[in-house]
C-alpha cells in the first residue's frame, strides 16, 4: 500500500511537471512617442492633436514581451482635449484587434480654456489572446490599439493621446516548472518504469500460481 501511495504521488508530480506554466507580466510604454496615429505619423511628431472622428486610432507593437498569451491588462494613461463642454468622447481598447475594454470622458471645456487633461486607470480581463510575430522578426509580440468610437462633430473641438502612459500585460510565459516533490523521474523514464512494474507483477503472479500447484499435489 505504501508503494502504491508513493507511485500515485509521483504520478501527480509528473503531471504537474508536464502541464504547469508560470504567470508573468511586462510593462509597456503606451501611448508613447513610438506610437503612431491613423496614417502612421509618430505621436511625438505632431500627430497627437487635432483628432476628432470615429475611427481615429493610435497603435503600437509591444515587441518581444516573452509572453505567449495575455489574459488581462492594466492601463494607466493621460489624454488631453479641447472639446466643447458636454460632448462625450468614447474609445475602445484592443489587443491584436480584439476589443478588450472601453473608456470615455465628457468634455468640460468652456471657452476660453486651454487643454484639459484626463487620467485613466482601466483594468481589462478577457479570454486568452495569443502572441504574434511582429513583422516576421519579433516573437511574443502584441499589437495595442486605442480606437475612437465617436466624433466631436463640426466645430466640436479635438483631443489627443498626449502625454501618454503605460500598460501592464499579464499572461503566461509558458516556462515549465519542476514539481516540488524530490526524486521525481524524468518523463522519458516513465515508460521504462511502467514496463518494470509490469514485469514484477507478472513474476509475482507466476510465483503465486506455482505455490498453489504444489499445495494441490
Amino acid at each position: 500500500m505504501k508503494f502504491l501511495k508513493t507511485f500515485a504521488a509521483l504520478s501527480i508530480a509528473c503531471a504537474t511537471y508536464c502541464t504547469s506554466a508560470s504567470a508573468a507580466s511586462v510593462v509597456v510604454d503606451f501611448p508613447s512617442p513610438g506610437s503612431t496615429i491613423n496614417n502612421g505619423i509618430p505621436l511625438n511628431g505632431g500627430g497627437g492633436g487635432f483628432l476628432s472622428s470615429s475611427g481615429d486610432h493610435l497603435t503600437q507593437w509591444a515587441l518581444n514581451t516573452g509572453l505567449t498569451s495575455v489574459t488581462s491588462a492594466v492601463w494607466h494613461f493621460d489624454m488631453s482635449d479641447h472639446v466643447t463642454a458636454g460632448i462625450d468622447s468614447t474609445f475602445n481598447i484592443l489587443i491584436n484587434d480584439v476589443v478588450v475594454g472601453a473608456y470615455d470622458f465628457v468634455a468640460t471645456c468652456v471657452e476660453p480654456c486651454g487643454d484639459i487633461h484626463h487620467h485613466f486607470d482601466v483594468v481589462t480581463n478577457f479570454a486568452a489572446i495569443a502572441a504574434q510575430i511582429a513583422g516576421g522578426q519579433d516573437p511574443n509580440s502584441f499589437h495595442l490599439k486605442l480606437l475612437a468610437t465617436s466624433s466631436t462633430g463640426f466645430g466640436g473641438g479635438s483631443w489627443d493621446w498626449l502625454p501618454g502612459g503605460s500598460v501592464t500585460l499579464i499572461g503566461s510565459d509558458a516556462v515549465l516548472e519542476p514539481p516540488h516533490l524530490p526524486g521525481v523521474p524524468e518523463p522519458a523514464s516513465w515508460g521504462l518504469m511502467i514496463l518494470g512494474f509490469g514485469a514484477v507483477g507478472g513474476m509475482l503472479r507466476h510465483s503465486r500460481g506455482a505455490r498453489q500447484t504444489v499445495k494441490i499435489s
